[in-house]
């Protein structure tokens, strides 16, 4: 039974009677739903300031909902709590800067009726720090002259999220060739 009206009666030894007005009793017992929006799973990114993004819904209407953002180590350094007031749907973003790291966001969804909902649970990485680079063991120095039809550079890097490591050979005239490796190869011999 998901609805169910009732009345109050009373009734006294000398026959008098009263009654309540009639109420209606509603039995909840679906949970609210959420979808994460943005930032995706799996974002890294340098911009400290995301709004996290979710998409509830309820049968009877949200009551509230808490975006929750813990860290690697597991401490819940963000949490925030959002009244809805019994929306059957709602779109909210919540406004949060973390500093670099590698966080997990989600949100607890309560309907009207207390049951609780947890949606997602999607992983950021903020990065804010430039990748440091040098040149390695056996590259020629700057401005160094020679004569052979080859060139060889090894850099060394340091960086968490590296995606790639591009090398530019410029000549008198311009860029002569560029290219971008994707694993983790630090040295490009150009002939």
């Amino acid at each position: 039974v998901s609805q169910s009206r009732y009345t109050g009666y009373a009734e006294d030894y000398a026959g008098n009677l009263n009654n309540t007005e009639q109420r209606t009793l509603t039995v909840d017992l679906t949970l609210p739903n959420g979808t994460l929006i943005s930032p995706v799973n799996r974002t890294c990114t340098n911009v400290t300031t995301q709004s996290y993004t979710t998409n509830v819904s309820d049968n009877y209407g949200i009551r509230n909902l808490t975006l929750n953002t813990i860290d690697n180590l597991g401490n819940i350094v963000n949490q925030t709590t959002s009244v809805i007031g019994g929306s059957l749907q709602s779109t909210v973003g919540i406004v949060v800067t973390l500093v670099d790291g590698i966080y997990g966001w989600f949100y607890n969804i309560i309907d009207m009726a207390g049951n609780v909902f947890n949606a997602g649970n999607n992983t950021i990485i903020i990065d804010t720090i430039n990748p440091l680079i040098d040149y390695g063991y056996g590259t020629e120095v700057n401005t160094f002259n020679i004569s052979r039809n080859w060139i060889y550079v090894n850099v060394s890097v340091v960086e968490i999220n590296e995606a790639n490591i591009t090398f530019r050979l410029f000549n008198g005239t311009g860029l002569i060739n560029s290219t971008t490796l994707v694993s983790r190869s630090m040295y490009r011999d150009w002939e």
